[in-house]
């Protein structure tokens, strides 16, 4: 029986790569207890330049896929990515039938020769070299950590939409409020591309979530709990958003005693 809180939007999880491939029996593990609880339409794989590489994040996206028969999605970030490398990556990507990418500059520190310094100018790029391929974007609701203007934010998705990303999927927040302005926002400028609302799994503790609020720069700060999990996805059905997208830190779903 799902949990009922699951009617109300479609769920995406997002997962991150390890190095060793045994350890990607947990990664399933974490897959399936959350498609025992929720209507899990797909999974995104994260992308860490510095620890692994790009490598690892298309592979496992492929064996989830294959082995799991569920859509995955690999992340691939620009910044210090030259567009041969890029090239290789999506005929990587394309060889392990895999539909969906989701472009982004990425955090590496800025280099006068960066290819890609936005994640618009990714995206572009993929759109021309793999147009098969659906795209999406990120979207900071709370306002991009390198912008003091939330004005900037609505500039670089419209900028994100223009190149060809197809969906959008939002960084975390802390304020239930931030998602509907976003959104609302959204709507009045005319972009309505699908958003995919990012959230933090209900029963992370406040110090897990203080300690991520500060390693992905979240801006605003505050109690974070079931409560406001729940009103989060409340507020992200009417303000229609297309998903609930849990970042699940390779985490199971936690499952009450009966």
């Amino acid at each position: 029986m799902r949990n009922s809180e699951a009617k109300l939007l479609p769920y995406s999880l997002e997962v991150y790569p390890v190095a060793d491939p045994n350890g990607w029996r947990h990664i399933y593990r974490v897959i399936e207890s959350y498609r025992d609880a929720y209507e899990v339409d797909w999974v995104s794989v994260t992308c860490s330049n510095r620890k692994l590489g790009p490598g690892p994040t298309i592979e496992l996206a492929g064996a989830i896929q294959r082995d799991l028969g569920i859509p995955a999605t690999p992340h691939i970030t620009g910044r210090g990515r030259s567009p041969d490398e890029v090239k290789r990556l999506l005929e990587r990507i394309d060889k392990l039938r895999l539909t969906h990418v989701l472009a982004l500059r990425g955090d590496d520190p800025p280099r006068p020769d960066d290819a890609f310094a936005t994640g618009a100018e990714l995206i572009r790029f993929v759109k021309g070299v793999a147009p098969q391929l659906k795209i999406g974007g990120a979207c900071y609701p709370g306002g991009h950590p390198d912008s003091d203007d939330l004005k900037d934010e609505f500039v670089a998705v419209a900028d994100k939409i223009d190149a060809g990303a197809e969906f959008l999927v939002s960084q975390f927040v802390l304020e239930p409020k931030k998602i509907w302005f976003f959104q609302r926002v959204m709507h009045k400028l005319g972009l309505k591309t699908p958003l995919n609302v990012g959230l933090l799994p209900a029963l992370c503790s406040p110090e897990r979530i203080e300690q991520l609020a500060r390693r992905c720069r979240v801006k605003q700060t505050g109690q974070y709990d079931f409560g406001t999990w729940i009103s989060l996805q409340i507020e992200a059905l009417l303000s229609g958003a297309q998903s609930v997208h849990l970042y699940t830190l390779n985490e199971p779903h936690y499952k009450p005693a009966n």
